[in-house]
């Protein structure tokens, strides 16, 4: 490894450019662009020193919302303030990623696009959104930005929902944001919110008009066990005899036969009175319906419409994981596996889409889980052991940074 008359290598010198990027260190970060310039220029020293992920000076400055660094950058060195990462982002994507809401509003004086997107069409609202950075949402928002761009991942109220962030769903929502956007065929915000087990979130959506009968979020709520969210549902108008037309092991079903599959007496309890009884279910009781469900009769009707809809939801997945949205993939691959508990209860191959798709989000923690569940079904496959052992490594790796 080659050494400078300093005696550090190189790539030493280009990992301390890029922490001084990081910290704001202006001084140091000028003295080692000066030493790594092979006479090319500081400028092009700046633009070709990466990181492992590809980020450059100019994106880490934005990510830590190091504004002296990205003005040096733009202003003495004539940068780009779109600038492009190896992902296609830009220093306004990290700086709202981040909540970085002094850098925004700088890159934006500078000229920064606040709607340009990255190469999987996500904004810088997006981003700002995703993590629940209500002042950079406030602010991206006052630029005029459109509030739905939609990415592979919905629209900003889509993924402020999922990830259960209330206060940006209440300020895209007081800018108008679509509270009925399908995303991906059936994701709505309001099912978005229920997937990501944010009761509050719910609230807000249902407070605010969402259809809470548009494909059945109810059935959601019940699959995902909340309580609190099927009484909200219920409160706000939600129709427990609408059949779920999701595409999901539910399709066809009613709440109520969805709640005695899941083994949900209390639900089967609270849904009861509201059901319009079935002609199918002479004992129209809790337990009459308890075991309406456990019949061959109930088995049979649902039985060729769950074969169907697995192998759907497989194609599903398929096509968006080829496309590399592998958020769309991983909810396929997921409602693929909960179907394969019913169907197949030993079929590991969707835990192991699953956690792919997670691993290439650098999600390793929920990739750790999920194969671990398939690894479970079947000890003896090696890919699934091989592939759990890689997203425990890089987890372990990723806590250790």
């Amino acid at each position: 490894m080659a050494r400078n008359f300093l005696g550090v290598s190189r790539e030493e010198l280009q990992i301390t450019l890029l922490d001084a990027a990081a910290l704001g260190q202006l001084s140091v970060l000028k003295k080692i662009a000066e030493i790594l310039d092979k006479g090319d220029g500081i400028r092009k020293t700046m633009e070709i020193t990466k990181d492992a992920d590809g980020l450059g000076v100019f994106h880490i400055a934005a990510s830590y919302g190091r504004t002296d660094i990205c003005r040096y950058l733009i202003e003495e060195l004539g940068f780009d303030p779109d600038f492009r990462s190896d992902e296609g982002k830009t220093p306004l994507i990290y700086a709202a990623r981040e909540g970085k809401t002094g850098t925004l509003i700088y890159l934006c004086n500078c000229g920064a696009d606040p709607t340009c997107t990255d190469r999987k069409g996500e904004t810088p609202l997006h981003n700002a959104a995703q993590w629940g950075h209500g002042k950079s949402v406030q602010f991206l928002l006052s630029k005029e930005v459109p509030v739905d761009p939609e990415s592979y991942r919905g629209t900003p109220l889509h993924v402020a929902a999922r990830n259960g962030f209330k206060k940006a769903v209440k300020i895209l929502l007081e800018h108008n944001a679509d509270i009925n956007k399908v995303s991906y065929e059936f994701f709505t915000p309001l099912l978005m919110s229920i997937f990501g087990n944010s009761l509050d979130c719910a609230k807000l959506l249902c407070k605010a008009g969402a259809d809470v009968n548009l494909y059945c979020p109810l059935a959601i709520a019940i699959s995902v066990h909340s309580a609190e969210t099927v009484k909200c549902l219920l409160e706000a108008g939600a129709n427990p005899n609408i059949p779920c037309e999701l595409e999901l092991n539910e399709y066809g079903m009613l709440p109520i036969e969805i709640a005695a599959e899941c083994g949900e007496k209390r639900f089967v309890e609270m849904l009861l009175p509201l059901t319009s009884q079935l002609p199918t279910v002479p004992n129209w009781t809790v337990e009459g319906i308890m075991n309406y469900v456990m019949s061959p009769a109930f088995k049979k009707k649902h039985e060729i419409r769950r074969k169907k809809k697995f192998v759907e939801l497989k194609v599903k997945g398929e096509q968006a994981f080829r496309k590399k949205e592998y958020l769309a993939a991983i909810n396929f691959y997921t409602a693929e596996a909960q179907m394969a508990q019913g169907l197949r209860p030993n079929w590991p191959k969707a835990y192991y889409r699953v956690g792919a798709a997670f691993m290439l989000l650098k999600k390793y923690e929920e990739a750790s889980q999920v194969l671990l569940d398939g690894f479970k079904l079947d000890p003896a496959n090696k890919d699934m052991e091989k592939a759990l052992l890689e997203a425990l490594d890089c987890m372990k790796k990723s806590n250790a940074v």
